[in-house]
C-alpha cells in the first residue's frame, strides 16, 4: 500500500471497508489553542457539533458507496490527539 502524508486526512479502502483512516481536525485547533488560549467549554462543543454533522455527512455519503464509517472510532482518534 502507498501512504502519502496526508495534509489532514487520508482514507485507504480495502473489500468495500474504510481500512484505515487518518483523520487529525485536531492539529489546527491546538496550534489556535495553544497560541491564544480561546478554546473553553463553549467552542469545545460547538468544535464537537460541527466534527459530528461532518462525520454522519461523510458516513451517510460513503454508504450510498458501500463503505463503512465507525463514526465513534473516528471521535476516539480526535479525543485522543486534541490538546483542548
Amino acid at each position: 500500500m502507498f501512504l502519502m502524508k496526508p495534509l489532514y486526512c487520508d482514507y485507504f479502502f480495502w473489500d468495500n471497508k474504510l481500512d484505515h483512516i487518518y483523520v487529525d481536525p485536531a492539529v489546527p485547533f491546538n496550534k489556535m489553542d495553544r497560541r491564544t488560549g480561546f478554546i473553553e467549554t463553549v467552542e469545545r462543543e460547538e468544535i464537537f457539533v460541527v466534527l459530528d454533522e461532518l462525520l454522519q455527512s461523510a458516513k451517510q455519503n460513503l454508504a450510498t458507496a458501500g463503505v463503512e464509517v465507525d463514526v465513534d472510532e473516528l471521535f476516539t482518534i480526535f479525543d485522543q490527539t486534541r490538546d483542548f
